[in-house]
C-alpha cells in the first residue's frame, strides 16, 4: 500500500523534483514528507529546493513547536 501511495506521487511531481528530493534528502521519511507535500502543494522545483533547503522537514517533523505552558494547562487542552 505504501509503494502504491509513493508511486502515485511520484506520478503527479515533474522529474527535476524527483531528482532534486532524491539527491537531497537523507532519510526515506524525509523523501516521503517531501514528495507528499510537493504534489499536495504543486510545489515548482525551486520551492522544492527552497523548503529543502530552509529545513522544513527537521522544522515540521522532527522539532514540531513547543507550546507554551499556557496553553498547555489551558482547559482546551487536549495534552491532559
Amino acid at each position: 500500500p505504501a509503494a502504491a501511495i509513493l508511486s502515485t506521487l511520484l506520478r503527479d511531481l515533474p522529474w527535476s523534483s524527483h531528482l532534486h528530493i532524491l539527491s537531497r534528502t537523507k532519510r526515506p521519511e524525509e523523501r516521503e514528507f517531501y514528495l507528499r507535500m510537493a504534489a499536495q502543494q504543486r510545489w515548482q522545483v525551486r520551492e522544492v529546493a527552497r523548503q529543502i533547503d530552509s529545513g522544513l522537514f527537521e522544522r515540521a517533523v522532527l522539532n514540531p513547536p513547543k507550546l507554551s505552558t499556557v496553553l498547555r494547562e489551558s482547559p482546551f487542552s487536549t495534552t491532559r
